[in-house]
C-alpha cells in the first residue's frame, strides 16, 4: 500500500464532498483503488436455489468451497500459506460460518490452514478420517476442535449428510481401518444436487479406489475433483470408467517438482471424453448447478 497518498486522498474526498456531491466521491474512491493498488471486496450473489463449487487455486493443494442456498461447506484447507486466499473467498461469498469442514486426510497440503479457519470462522461440524498423525498442524487442529466443542465425526461408508438441499454420501474409508499410507485414509464422498453429482476422494490411491468400486456404489458423476492432483498413483482406469465424468478439475501448480499432473492420467480422462481444467493454467474453477444444468468454467471468465 502506498500510504503517502492517504492524507491527500482524504483531503480531496472531503473537499469535493462539499462542492460536488457524492458522485465525485465515488469517482475518487475508484482513483484511490488505482493509486493504492487495492480493491474493495464485494460480496458475490449466487442462485439461492442452485449450488456453486469453488475449486480454489491454492497451488498443489486442495481447498473447495461448496455453497448451496445459505449453506456453506469447505473441503480441505490448502497449506498454511494459503489462508489469506481462502479467507478472501469466504469473505467474498459472505461466509461467516461453515455448516461443515471436511478434512479428507491429515497432510499439510489439505489441512494446513485448518487452525486459522477454526479460529476465524464458526464451524458447526467437522468430518475427518480415523487416521491420525503427530504433526503440529494436525494436533493444533484437534486441540481447537476440542476447545470449541465442535462435533467431529469420522464418517462410515454409506453415511449421508445434508448441506441444505444437497446430499453427501460417504464412500470411504472405514474409520476403524489402519493405513500405512495416509493418502489411502482419505475421505471419499459424492455430493449430489438435483441429480448432478461431484466426486471427491482427497489423495486416495488406486487400491482404495478399487475397494470403493468393489463395494458396489453407484459412482457415475458429472464432475470429479481428480484424486491426488493427477498423480499416477490414483485415477485408475476402473475409477475413470465408473465415474465417467463430463468434467475433471486438476488441483495443480506450474512446474511441479512431483511431475504432476501425470500425462497418462490426463490421457485417461481425455479418452473418456472428459473436459479438463487445471488450476495452474485456468486459476480458480467454478462449477454452477442451476436446476438440472451444470456449467463449469474458470473464474476469470465469470462476471462475478
Amino acid at each position: 500500500m502506498n500510504w503517502k497518498w492517504i492524507p491527500i486522498l482524504l483531503l480531496m474526498i472531503l473537499s469535493l464532498l462539499f462542492l460536488s456531491g457524492c458522485d465525485v466521491v465515488y469517482e475518487l474512491l475508484d482513483l484511490a483503488e488505482i493509486l493504492l493498488g487495492e480493491s474493495y471486496p464485494q460480496e458475490v450473489e449466487i442462485d439461492p436455489d442452485g449450488m456453486r463449487l469453488v475449486f480454489m487455486d491454492v497451488g498443489q493443494a486442495d481447498c473447495t468451497l461448496i455453497l448451496q442456498g445459505e449453506h456453506a461447506m469447505l473441503v480441505d484447507t490448502g497449506t498454511a500459506g494459503e489462508y489469506e486466499t481462502i479467507a478472501g473467498y469466504l469473505d467474498r461469498y459472505g461466509v461467516r460460518e461453515l455448516d461443515a469442514l471436511i478434512l479428507t486426510h491429515p497432510h499439510a497440503d489439505h489441512i494446513g490452514s485448518a487452525p486459522k479457519i477454526l479460529e476465524a470462522y464458526s464451524v458447526h461440524q467437522v468430518f475427518l478420517p480415523g487416521a491420525t498423525t503427530t504433526t503440529k498442524v494436525f494436533e493444533r487442529t484437534l486441540d481447537l476442535i476440542l476447545e470449541q466443542e465442535i462435533p467431529a465425526d469420522a464418517p462410515r461408508p454409506g453415511d449421508t449428510w445434508q448441506l441444505g438441499k444437497a446430499t453427501l454420501t460417504f464412500l470411504s474409508p472405514d474409520p476403524d481401518e489402519e493405513f500405512s499410507d495416509l493418502n489411502d485414509a482419505s475421505i471419499a464422498f459424492i455430493i449430489d444436487y438435483n441429480g448432478i453429482g461431484a466426486f471427491f476422494s482427497g489423495d486416495m490411491g488406486s487400491a482404495m479406489e478399487k475397494e470403493v468400486i468393489g463395494a458396489g456404489y453407484y459412482l457415475a458423476c458429472d464432475l470429479i475433483k481428480v484424486p491426488h492432483h493427477g498423480s499416477r498413483t490414483a485415477s485408475c482406469q476402473e475409477l475413470v470408467d465408473a465415474v465417467n465424468p463430463r468434467y475433471a478439475v486438476f488441483t495443480t501448480e506450474a512446474n511441479s517438482d512431483d511431475g504432476l499432473p501425470d500425462e497418462d492420467v490426463i490421457e485417461r480422462y481425455e479418452a473418456q471424453g472428459t473436459t479438463l481444467y487445471f488450476s495452474h493454467l485456468d486459476g480458480t474453477i467454478l462449477a454452477d448447478i442451476s436446476g438440472t444444468e451444470l456449467l463449469v468454467y474458470p473464474e476469470n471468465e465469470s462476471n462475478q
